[in-house]
């Protein structure tokens, strides 16, 4: 089951991509002269299949590839690598290739290819040895075309029960690889999925409170610099925070001028702001204010 879960599993793939020295036990690798590089013909010839299912496997897994060194040289930095490649080699090898482009493949990213070719049986060997150290690991590739059927009808069930081709290839492997059953993946899935979604609901929801706290703040300290604008003295600011104060009082029960008298460091919007009067004091001072504002 583990050579399947290699074909569709990323992280697993991970576990194996530094064994490069396998290649080299399974068969013998042709590099472009003085480098450890190689073309997609030579990596089709190394693992017997065609030329046209290489390049569906670089297309379709190019980023991963990429990661493990993978190159893809344009038309001009294609011309320099054949002219260093042509003094390096005194013109005994040459790159007969006219195309606009040209992929350089490296030997760790041989090795992936060979954890990805389905029906090479140098692939196939490949990953036999890199799982040669666990039990009942070796397979042929009869049992390896029972568990693709294994994973197909675990795909089928996921994408049945409502889930996307990838997260139902990622349960399929998932159960195919741990020996679970596909409907306990299928129930893990969607009760993680239940709870990102609770978590998200309640993160937007705390979100929209601290912006209504910040839109309340702002409105407040604009009403309080168009009191100060609007003012020829002290006596309509004091009158504004008289009354803004004997309000909340009236509905509180706490008096903000004896906190402020207690510690005058605070100021009225600390008051405030501790102990969440946002609403309250809105409502008071948008019927105080709205006249004044433009």
């Amino acid at each position: 089951m583990r050579q399947l879960a290699l074909i569709e599993s990323k992280e697993l793939r991970e576990e194996y991509i530094k064994k490069e020295g396998v290649l080299d036990k399974v068969k013998k690798v042709s590099y472009i002269p003085t480098t450890l590089i190689i073309t997609q013909e030579m990596a089709a010839n190394y693992y017997e299949v065609s030329l046209e299912t290489i390049k569906k496997v670089i297309q379709r897994n190019n980023e991963e590839l990429k990661q493990d060194g993978l190159k893809v040289l344009k038309k001009k930095e294609f011309k320099k690598f054949k002219e260093d490649l042509k003094k390096e080699t005194n013109d005994n090898f040459k790159l007969k290739d006219k195309s606009t482009s040209f992929t350089l493949i490296t030997r760790t990213a041989l090795l992936r290819l060979g954890m990805l070719l389905r029906d090479s049986k140098v692939a196939l060997e490949i990953r036999n040895y890199l799982l040669a150290t666990e039990k009942n690991s070796l397979v042929s590739i009869e049992q390896l075309m029972l568990e693709k059927d294994t994973l197909a009808s675990y795909k089928k069930l996921a994408i049945e029960a409502g889930l996307s081709k990838s997260n139902a290839g990622l349960i399929a492997s998932s159960a195919l690889l741990n020996g679970t059953s596909i409907y306990e993946e299928i129930v893990n899935i969607f009760t993680q999925e239940k709870m990102r979604k609770k978590q998200k609901k309640e993160s937007q929801q705390l979100e929209k409170l601290e912006n209504k706290k910040r839109f309340q703040q702002k409105l407040i300290n604009q009403l309080i610099s168009r009191t100060v604008q609007y003012k020829d003295n002290a006596l309509e600011y004091s009158r504004m925070w008289q009354n803004l104060s004997y309000r909340i009082q009236e509905q509180t029960g706490f008096s903000m001028t004896q906190a402020k008298a207690k510690n005058k460091k605070l100021t009225y919007l600390d008051i405030i702001d501790e102990y969440d009067w946002y609403d309250m004091v809105f409502d008071i001072l948008k019927d105080y204010m709205q006249p004044k504002i433009s």
